[in-house]
């Protein structure tokens, strides 16, 4: 019998969230929701027009086809009750959930405004589920 293990290579815990947020990229504006988030990046679920607005010609990215996306959002922080967070996230990969949408694996690349400061106050303080 075979048994297999479980290796966590993430750096940081992912938290579940449900955050609703804007995505940016060129002309492009669409709404979406962020569902979980850690440190170094996040999953966001978007409808499939956006992907396709997103990635006309690519199928599937990989390390050589990154695409860059701007993501705003809103979260709780100790300092203040709604912070904005505007930052660039390189899109990962790319999931099917549904007929309809689409998980988007972002990494963080960079933050405007200091709210990468903002973002770790509230996964400091007000995330508590964690994902494996």
């Amino acid at each position: 019998m075979v048994e297999l293990t479980y290796i966590n290579k993430r750096r940081e815990p992912r938290f579940l969230t449900e955050i609703p947020a804007v995505i940016v990229s060129g002309e492009i504006t669409a709404d979406a929701s962020i569902i979980n988030i850690s440190q170094h990046g996040l999953r966001i679920v978007c409808a499939h027009h956006l992907l396709t607005e997103l990635m006309p010609n690519i199928a599937k990215p990989n390390s050589n086809d990154l695409v860059d996306i701007n993501i705003q959002f809103q979260v709780e922080t100790t300092r203040r009750q709604l912070s904005d967070i505007d930052l660039i996230c390189s899109v990962i990969y790319v999931r099917r959930s549904t007929q309809e949408n689409y998980i988007l694996g972002c990494a963080f690349k960079e933050f405007s405004n200091n709210s990468d400061i903002d973002l770790s106050n509230f996964i400091q303080n007000f995330t508590t589920d964690f994902v494996d």
